[in-house]
C-alpha cells in the first residue's frame, strides 16, 4: 500500500469543533484505533501547525501510536510554509489543533473528509484519475 498525502492550507481556527466537539465524530477513529477490526489501517490525523503570515497548514501525521490518552505520531507531509516541523518529525497531537482523521476498513476510506471536499472539486475526469492514483476506496 502507497499512502497518499495531500496538503490543504487553512485560514480557518475552529475546524477541531466540527470534528471533535458537537458532533463527536473523532471517537470513531479513537475506537477503531484502540479496538482495530480486521483490514483497518492507514489510521492519520491530520493537524494545524502555525505558519509565519498567521494562518494555519493543515498537515497528515501518521504511524500513530496512542498511550495514557494521548496520541503521537509522524509527520508524513512536506511542509510548504510552517517551521513547527518537519517531514519524518514525531510530534505529540495536541487534540485542539487536529482538523481531520482518517483510515482504511479494508481498503475504504473512513473520515478523511478534506480529501472528500478536495475531490468533490475536482471534474469528472480529474476525479477519475485521482481515484486511480490511490490504493484506496472513496465510496460516495
Amino acid at each position: 500500500m502507497h499512502p497518499i498525502y495531500i496538503l490543504i492550507i487553512y485560514s480557518l481556527t475552529n475546524l477541531n469543533d466540527l470534528f471533535f466537539g458537537q458532533l463527536g465524530i473523532g471517537k470513531e477513529i479513537k475506537q477503531a484505533f484502540q479496538k482495530p477490526q480486521e483490514g483497518y489501517e492507514g489510521f492519520a490525523l491530520k493537524l494545524a501547525f502555525d505558519t509565519p503570515d498567521n494562518s494555519l497548514e493543515h498537515i497528515w501525521v501518521g504511524n500513530l501510536s496512542y498511550l495514557n490518552g494521548q496520541f503521537t505520531g509522524v509527520v508524513h507531509n512536506s511542509p510548504v510554509s510552517t517551521k513547527e516541523v518537519a517531514i519524518g518529525d514525531t510530534v505529540v497531537v495536541d487534540k485542539q489543533k487536529i482538523s481531520d482523521w482518517m483510515y482504511l476498513d479494508k481498503e475504504v476510506l473512513r473520515g478523511g473528509y478534506t480529501i472528500r471536499a478536495m475531490r468533490d472539486q475536482l471534474s469528472e475526469t480529474e476525479k477519475e484519475e485521482f481515484n486511480r492514483s490511490i490504493d484506496f476506496t472513496i465510496e460516495d
